[in-house]
C-alpha cells in the first residue's frame, strides 16, 4: 500500500506446512531379532529404533508488517513480525529396546544364548523408553525493529537501528517433584539487537564500507520438546547395565520402568537462565577502482558466537581414582597403557537417577576471515 509518495507499507501473511511421517516397514525388520534395536560399536545391525514416527507435523503461521518512510536525507523503516510455530510429534525412540555391544563377538555370544561368566548378558548397555508418544508444542515469536539510512553527504552514508525479539515458550505439563526445574523453561525478555553500518567514499574511486550487527538465534522446537519429555515422567528413558538387578537377557525387553534399580532413569532440565544464543558480526571492506572495468577489494570478517547451547551432567559427582587401560595391537598383544580419570556411580550427587542433563548456554565460538 502506497498512501503517499514517500511512504510504502508492506504487509505479509504466510502459512507453512511440513509433515514427515515414516511408517514401520515390515520388509525391513530382521526376522531373527524383530523390532529390537541392536548396535555393535556404534554400528546399527538391528531394526531402526525411531519407527514408526511422525516427526514432525508442523504448522507455522506468520504475519509481518513493514513501513518505509523517506524523509529527506533519512530513509526510515520499522515494523513487526509475529510467528506461531506448532510442532506435533508422535514418536517414542527405543520403544522396543536397544542393546549396545562393544564387539561382534559379544553380540554373537548373546545371539547364541551363551551367558557371561556371571550368568548375565554380554552387552554393554540396554536402553528403552516408556511413556507418552505424543508431544504437541507451540512457540510464539514476537519481533520489532526500527532502522534509519542517513545520507549525511554524497560521500558518507550511515545505517543504524535496533531489533527486539521475544519468544513465548510453552511450559511442561508435568513436573518431577524431585527436580522442580523440570517444570520451568525460561523465556528471556532482554533480546535487544543493535545494528550499524557505514559507507564512505574516500575518493571517487576508493570506498570504505563497514558494519556491526547482533543477531539472535530462534529456539528450536526439538529442543523444547526434549525438555518436555526429559522429566522422567512424560517419558522415561531407561539405561541399564547387564550386572544390575532387573536387567533383561537378550532378546527380551522390559515391560515397564517400575522396579528397576536406582540410577536407571535419566533426566533433562533447562538452566534457570536459559536464553537465546546470539552472534556478534562485523566486517570492514576497502574497494578501489583500477580501471572502468576492473576493481579490487580487501575485506575482513569477524563473527563471535555467544551463549551457544551446551549440556552438562549435574549428577556427575566428584571424580574417582585414575584407571589404567591396556593398549593392544591388532593381535591383542599389549603395547602400552593409557591412564585417565574416571567417575563412579557411587559418587553421583543423586543416586536415584542416572544422568541429569542440564541444557545451558556455556559455549562460545570465534571466526576470523
Amino acid at each position: 500500500f502506497i498512501p503517499t509518495s514517500t511512504i510504502v507499507n508492506e504487509a505479509r501473511f504466510g502459512w507453512f506446512k511440513d509433515r514427515l511421517y515414516d511408517p514401520y516397514n515390515p520388509a525391513l525388520i530382521p526376522p531373527q531379532t524383530g523390532s529390537l534395536g541392536i548396535s555393535v560399536n556404534n554400528t546399527p545391525v538391528g531394526a531402526a529404533t525411531d519407527y514408526d514416527r511422525l516427526n514432525p507435523s508442523e504448522n507455522r503461521f506468520q504475519y509481518s508488517d513493514n513501513l518505509s518512510w523517506n524523509l529527506g536525507k533519512h530513509a526510515v523503516k520499522f515494523g513487526f513480525d509475529y510467528m506461531a510455530t506448532q510442532d506435533y510429534t508422535k514418536l517414542l525412540r527405543q520403544e522396543f529396546g536397544n542393546y549396545l555391544y562393544g564387539t561382534f563377538a559379544a553380540f554373537a555370544l548373546d545371539f547364541s544364548g551363551v551367558r557371561s561368566a556371571t550368568g548375565t548378558g554380554n552387552y554393554n548397555t540396554f536402553q528403552q523408553r516408556f511413556g507418552n508418544r505424543v508431544i504437541d508444542t507451540t512457540l510464539h515469536d514476537y519481533d520489532f525493529y526500527i532502522q534509519d539510512q542517513f545520507r549525511i553527504t554524497p560521500r558518507l552514508t550511515l545505517n543504524y537501528g535496533v531489533r527486539y525479539e521475544y519468544t513465548s515458550i510453552p511450559q511442561p505439563s508435568q513436573v518431577n517433584p524431585d527436580y522442580p526445574a523440570t517444570g520451568q523453561i525460561h523465556s528471556p525478555g532482554n533480546n535487544w539487537a543493535p545494528r550499524f553500518s557505514m559507507s564512505y567514499a574516500i575518493t571517487p574511486k576508493t570506498v570504505v564500507r563497514g558494519g556491526f550487527g547482533m543477531f539472535y538465534a530462534r529456539f528450536q522446537s526439538g529442543l523444547i520438546q526434549n525438555l518436555f519429555t526429559g522429566n522422567g515422567l512424560y517419558q522415561q528413558f531407561v539405561s541399564i547395565q547387564p550386572t544390575q538387578a532387573g536387567a533383561p537377557i537378550f532378546p527380551n525387553i522390559l515391560q515397564s520402568a517400575a522396579g528397576l534399580p536406582l540410577g536407571s532413569v535419566d533426566l533433562q532440565v533447562a538452566d534457570n537462565n536459559f536464553r537465546n544464543p546470539y552472534t556478534l558480526q562485523t566486517d570492514l571492506t576497502v574497494e578501489r577502482e583500477l580501471t572502468p572495468t576492473l576493481g579490487v577489494s580487501a575485506s575482513y570478517i569477524y563473527s563471535r558466537g555467544v551463549q551457544l547451547f551446551t549440556t552438562r551432567d549435574l549428577n556427575l559427582g566428584d571424580p574417582g581414582p585414575n584407571t589404567t587401560f591396556r593398549v593392544n595391537d591388532a593381535s591383542g598383544n599389549q603395547v602400552g597403557t593409557f591412564t585417565t580419570q574416571t567417575y563412579l556411580a557411587a559418587n553421583k550427587v543423586d543416586r536415584r537417577y542416572g544422568r541429569i542433563w542440564q541444557v545451558e548456554n556455556g559455549g562460545q565460538s570465534w571466526y576470523n576471515g
